[in-house]
This record gives structure tokens, C-alpha cells and sequence, in this order.
């Protein structure tokens, strides 16, 4: 997904695309939780 060239303000940026793929890992469950604590949280 990365190597394919997607616009910075297209709706499927790598960032967002990347944190769907880590929710299937039961790891990547917390890690957006701190993602979010850090976008919430300054």
C-alpha cells in the first residue's frame, strides 16, 4: 500500500490504512488506543 502513490489528501492515506491493519493484531488494538490517548491528549 505504502509503495503505491496516494495523494496526502485522498480519504485512504497510508497513516489511516496502516492503523486498520494493526486492529486485526491483538497488539495493534493498543497501540491505536495510545495513538488516539496522543491525538486526544497533547
Amino acid at each position: 500500500a505504502s509503495e503505491a502513490p496516494v495523494d496526502p489528501d485522498a480519504p485512504d492515506a497510508p497513516g489511516g490504512g496502516g492503523g486498520g491493519g494493526e486492529g486485526g493484531d491483538p497488539g495493534g488494538v493498543l497501540e491505536q488506543m495510545r495513538r488516539l490517548t496522543l491525538l486526544l491528549i497533547p
